[in-house]
């Protein structure tokens, strides 16, 4: 796999998160996106790096959906109030990506060999709040295909007209930066992207993005 990240905070304490485990040819990667921003946002990201510091790549290891599960029920434990996350868990093994959400965009698959952009949905409520049961699903991958995982501060850009890019505007910026050559090119023209709509002050919201690019 090539990877790439970026992410770009709105404040001095950003609420999004990203991490990774890699063991063998398992990949695990997480994406989040905490209440508000601050101190408080970045408590809630500490606790989930903490949880996620116990998610490995064995085949032992329990199913996104698990994962999920079980950090919800952990952080209603620790009565942090209002504080939430949203977060994805996605593991790519054996050309199989297989992905859980709790209340996280879409991640988004670019496959190679037709040119077109797949959303993969999975619509639940974010960590900490009342919701309980994850979705999950799977989905084959091939050489070439690209991945996108990305918290709502690109698609809530706003441009000088206080419009926001969207996620059809999401979906055709990324099927246009697909076509880079690596995963540090596909994450270049997004960059490109923000930065035509947006300009060049701090975003509204913190943008995170994670690539992967099969090989």
């Amino acid at each position: 796999y090539d990877v790439a990240v970026f992410t770009r905070t709105a404040t001095e304490v950003g609420g999004d998160y990203y991490d990774f485990h890699l063991h063998g040819d398992a990949l695990s990667i997480t994406i989040g996106d905490a209440t508000g921003h601050g101190a408080k946002a970045g408590t809630m990201v500490t606790i989930i790096k903490t949880l996620f510091a116990g998610y490995g790549g064995a085949a032992s290891t329990p199913a996104p959906a698990e994962f999920l599960a079980d950090a919800a029920a952990k952080i209603k434990r620790m009565d942090l109030g209002r504080m939430a996350m949203a977060l994805s868990l996605a593991r790519f093994d054996a050309g199989k990506l297989t992905v859980a959400s709790a209340g996280m965009p879409p991640v988004l698959v670019h496959r190679a060999d037709r040119g077109e952009v797949h959303e993969i949905a999975l619509q639940a409520t974010p960590l900490g709040t009342f919701g309980s049961d994850y979705p999950q699903t799977s989905v084959a991958l091939h050489s070439g295909d690209t991945v996108l995982f990305l918290s709502d501060g690109f698609p809530e850009l706003m441009n000088d007209a206080a419009q926001q890019l969207g996620y059809t505007g999401t979906i055709d910026a990324f099927a246009e930066a697909a076509k880079a050559a690596d995963a540090n090119g596909v994450i270049a023209a997004l960059e490109t992207v923000a930065r035509r709509w947006h300009g060049e002050a701090a975003p509204n919201d913190d943008v995170t993005f994670v690539v992967v690019r099969v090989a």
